[in-house]
């Protein structure tokens, strides 16, 4: 839960030094700052259709107990008619062997979000 209140720290942010104001004002060519980003969108995003399991070996505790499906195979199972077709996904791979699937689908219109985990400055938490 989150309070959406803003404090500030009075820190600098941008590592550009005391009193300087904009990056061309500190001597400081390149910088390891790094930034966690946490969105928080109003309205109707369907999260489940934003980043979508894909390849999935292996079956898991289905939701259905009666019935042995892969995570893949259960989100088509469950969302039906409203889930993202294969073919128009944008592919990620996840690079860790404890996860259950080895592959997820992007929405088509997350694009830039794609770029950024495939140049390694996003992830999915």
């Amino acid at each position: 839960h989150t309070t959406s209140l803003d404090t500030m720290s009075g820190e600098d942010r941008l590592g550009l030094g005391a009193g300087a104001t904009n990056a061309t004002e500190t001597s400081t060519t390149s910088s390891d700052y790094k930034a966690v980003i946490y969105m928080n969108l109003n309205g109707g995003v369907d999260s489940y259709n934003m980043l979508v399991p894909q390849t999935c070996p292996g079956t898991q505790d289905s939701y259905r107990s009666s019935i042995n499906l892969t995570l893949d195979e259960q989100y088509y199972d469950i969302r039906g008619p409203i889930a993202m077709p294969r073919d128009v996904l944008n592919q990620i791979s996840p690079g860790n062997p404890d996860q259950p699937c080895t592959s997820f689908g992007i929405h088509p219109q997350l694009s830039t979000l794609h770029s950024l985990y495939e140049d390694g400055d996003a992830l999915f938490v």
